[in-house]
């Protein structure tokens, strides 16, 4: 296995030219949902794919826009035949709101160790460092396995086009392990991101009365969607904060005990998420863990709420209809078609005489997973994460979604490691998201060890 001195000495002497790749990638807008960028997303993915071709992969873009990049490289003679697949996303989040951003979101900064962009960590970041890797394996002459590489171009918004391709076309994601660098380190040290919480959501609007009313000549008379949209989200938890819509959980398979002592042993600092949040974890259901209902357990979270006069001082009305965003976080065995089909039910039983509802959006990204931790891929991954000299690594369930990555464990059964080097510093989705070198360095330091871990010859070795 390659040394941390060999790819430290390696880093520094291309470090430069490392920045060069990643800041090319961050001046690019690839706002994925948004169909204004979608040149900037193929030539993203164009540049990708010129990138992973001058490391030997045959390569080709699926998908119209904002395409997914599919790499291929045969093993190297003498390495390990089986199958390795490398996961990242090149989309981004958009720059809203662009007032709040100390520097231009488009164009990368860096400032005391820290590079300043849309993107910067998420994920174009962290894929930059995992393509430093590979080059740096490459050039190196480290033996490595069959490589397959999937850099998605929809992940902020569903990737439903790499979903479609892998309904259609499985044997192109089959693999012997998954690797996906999209993930946070946890309370400061190196982490294995263990599962992730599937996602969905919808928007309703409940309509009203054809216009805003007067509420003196009407109140008491006309339905108020305002208040029979606050009257359902209000039935959606019980007393206790967990969720009480009927047929929610149908399905979930819970966390057993073992993974429950896992994620409490974890460490969660309440005063730690004080600074960082500006407010104490209080929420989900009293009495849990924050750390377990924050990972382990499904949500229903009320992501807007709009109706009527928001402007200064008052206004006398019944609004004529009320517009409530929704999304919800969900746990193995949870069906994402099935939990937003029963809050449009709940939605419905609230609805008076003479109101309507509508569906404005609607998004079902996939459920959640969790992967076992008996893996010898999973053991190397938390040697080579504990001698990056931060300390033991920790097992992590993480409360957010790669709606894809358990679409491609379910499909294909390959021991998935998910690990990460972000951190609540680098503000991803949020305005002057950064990420910070050192943190680059640490990741492609990882990934260098684990690809030469897995190209040494051990055929007889499971994964």
């Amino acid at each position: 296995m390659v040394s941390v001195e060999e790819t430290a000495a390696w880093f520094d002497g291309n470090l430069e030219d490392l920045k060069k790749v990643w800041f090319g990638l961050l001046r690019l807008k690839t706002v994925g949902a948004d169909p204004a960028f979608a040149d900037e997303c193929a030539e993203c993915a164009e540049l990708l794919a010129g990138i992973l071709k001058k490391l030997g992969f045959s390569v080709s873009i699926r998908g119209e826009g904002n395409g997914s990049v599919f790499g291929f490289r045969p093993a190297d003679p003498g390495a390990d035949g089986r199958t390795v697949l490398l996961y990242g996303h090149y989309d981004v989040q958009p720059a809203d709101p662009v007032e709040e951003w100390r520097t231009d979101p488009w164009n990368p900064v860096e400032i005391d160790g820290r590079v300043y962009a849309r993107g910067a960590q998420d994920n174009k970041g962290q894929l930059s460092f995992v393509l430093a890797a590979l080059r740096f394996c490459v050039e190196t002459g480290v033996p490595l396995p069959n490589l397959k590489v999937v850099i998605d171009g929809q992940e902020e918004s569903g990737s439903e086009a790499l979903s479609s391709e892998l309904r259609t076309s499985p044997q192109d994601f089959s693999a012997d392990a998954i690797m996906v660098s999209d993930t946070e380190m946890y309370a400061g040290r190196p982490t294995i991101c263990a599962g992730l919480r599937g996602v969905c959501g919808v928007s309703l609007r409940l309509n009203g009365a054809s216009h805003d009313l007067h509420s003196g000549t009407h109140g008491g008379i006309a339905p108020n969607p305002a208040a029979v949209a606050a009257a359902a989200v209000a039935a959606l938890h019980d007393a206790d904060g967990a969720p009480s819509l009927s047929g929610f959980t149908d399905g979930m398979l819970p966390p057993d005990p073992g993974e429950v002592e896992m994620c409490i042993a974890g460490g969660f600092d309440e005063n730690e998420y004080l600074l960082s949040t500006g407010t104490l974890p209080s929420g989900g259901q009293s009495g849990v863990h924050p750390a377990v209902r924050g990972a382990l357990l499904p949500t229903i979270e009320v992501n807007g709420f709009h109706s009527g006069y928001g402007g200064a001082g008052l206004k006398t009305i019944i609004p004529s209809f009320a517009e409530v965003k929704i999304t919800m976080r969900l746990c193995p065995g949870q069906n994402a078609e099935s939990c937003v089909d029963a809050l449009k039910l709940h939605f419905e039983k609230f609805l008076k005489p003479g109101m309507t509802m509508s569906v404005t959006a609607e998004e079902c990204g996939g459920g959640g997973f969790r992967v076992p931790l008996d893996s010898p891929a999973v053991d190397a991954a938390r040697r080579i994460l504990a001698g990056l000299g931060l300390g033991d690594s920790v097992i992590h369930w993480d409360g957010a979604s790669i709606p894809v990555v358990g679409r491609l464990y379910e499909a294909t059964g390959a021991a998935v490691i998910m690990a990460g080097f972000g951190s609540d510093e680098d503000r991803i989705h949020s305005p002057n998201e950064s990420f910070a070198v050192s943190s680059g360095r640490l990741l492609f330091e990882y990934v260098c060890r684990m690809l030469s871990w897995f190209g040494e010859c051990r055929s007889e070795r499971p994964v």
